[in-house]
């Protein structure tokens, strides 16, 4: 029996000095071999259940993952996760209260800022799966910092990853977290995968109270207002952009489209303002001959219930309306129809102007 007490204690030993040949390995700087030790040691019955021993291999892992000898580098590409498991084993094993522990929560620390770098580098290269995880184990070591939830978000958002960027949407809100990019994720999440446009303009409402006159909001409840049908608060969204944005085309020709539902001079007027700035736009040009258009006929077929008296009175007025409006017309179809693209729009231009053709007067 005190023979095999013996060679247990002498296996005890063997194991506890690679414990120690690591630490002077590593001191050393030779990592490689520091490695070699820290392992078998992290691996032995006697000393894997010690934090020292999973202290030491977080700390090893560590350097290895700063260190840029390709050599160095290569003998354990994943060095910062189990730099992170190591640490993390260490604080297990001791609950917080001994001195491996508490060393290894400081490193903990340390170590997130290393996975937020890698997580910008994978992100930057286009490994955006890699990213989110380096960026979810940063969370983890810093539940209550923002900035790993919020690249999260972005990674995610470059693959549709809609789950990482609920979840992070959630966390953030749990910690209080505002901005105008929160708000942005959390209605599209509303309104495009829980498929609730009420909710997402209740959130748009609230996140325009944090952030008032923010154009991404306004863009959103505009959007929003447009998508359900709400016109005269979409239109009150638009002229609200329109003030700090007189000259944007596509607002301007939104604003027209809903006016041009209940009032068409309202329309003509702002496809008017659009046509001064682009005087080639199709949107406008098609529209305008459109209304054009549609006016000239309910005013023809007015003349066609006129009495003679009546026609004798305002007949050859009406019929010169009428021409000058099918005239403005056939100008803004032809405009159209040089920038049309769409064979659907080609096809309407080309059936309206063969129409306006046998209407003008020559």
């Amino acid at each position: 029996m005190s023979v095999i007490l013996s060679g247990c204690c002498l296996i005890g030993v063997a194991q506890n000095s690679a414990v120690t040949n690591a630490i002077l390995y590593h001191r050393d700087g030779d990592l490689i071999k520091a490695k070699q030790e820290i392992d078998g040691a992290s691996q032995h019955e006697k000393t894997k259940a010690n934090a020292k021993t999973w202290y030491y291999k977080g700390l090893i892992y560590q350097d290895i993952a700063m260190n840029q000898k390709a050599e160095v580098k290569a003998a354990a590409p994943e060095a910062l996760q189990t730099s992170y498991e190591s640490y993390n084993k260490a604080v297990e094993l001791e609950q917080s209260k001994g001195e491996y522990s508490k060393m290894s929560s400081v490193k903990l620390q340390e170590i997130w800022g290393l996975f937020i770098n890698k997580g910008f580098a994978e992100y930057e290269a286009s490994n955006y799966k890699q990213a989110i995880s380096s960026f979810e184990i940063a969370q983890k070591i810093k539940p209550a910092d923002t900035l790993a939830y919020i690249n999260a978000i972005y990674a995610a958002e470059q693959i549709q990853e809609m789950n990482v960027i609920k979840n992070s949407v959630v966390k953030l809100n749990s910690l209080n977290y505002k901005s105008p990019i929160l708000y942005y994720y959390q209605i599209t999440i509303e309104n495009e995968i829980e498929k609730s446009p009420e909710k997402a303009l209740a959130t748009v409402k609230k996140g325009l109270v944090d952030f008032p006159n923010n154009k991404t909001l306004l863009e959103l409840q505009k959007n929003l207002y447009l998508q359900t049908g709400k016109d005269s608060e979409a239109a009150a969204s638009i002229e609200n952009l329109i003030k700090n944005n007189p000259n944007d085309i596509n607002l301007l020709n939104q604003l027209a489209v809903l006016y041009g539902k209940t009032d068409t001079d309202k329309a003509l007027h702002t496809y008017g303002k659009v046509l001064s700035i682009e005087p080639n736009d199709l949107i406008a040009n098609f529209n305008t001959a459109v209304i054009y258009y549609n006016t000239g006929k309910e005013k023809h077929q007015k003349l066609g219930t006129l009495s003679v008296g009546a026609y004798q009175k305002e007949g050859k007025v009406l019929e010169a309306e009428i021409d000058d409006l099918f005239k403005r017309s056939l100008d803004h179809a032809q405009k159209a129809l040089a920038k049309a693209e769409e064979p659907s729009d080609k096809q309407q231009l080309d059936v309206l102007i063969k129409e306006l053709n046998k209407s003008v007067k020559k």
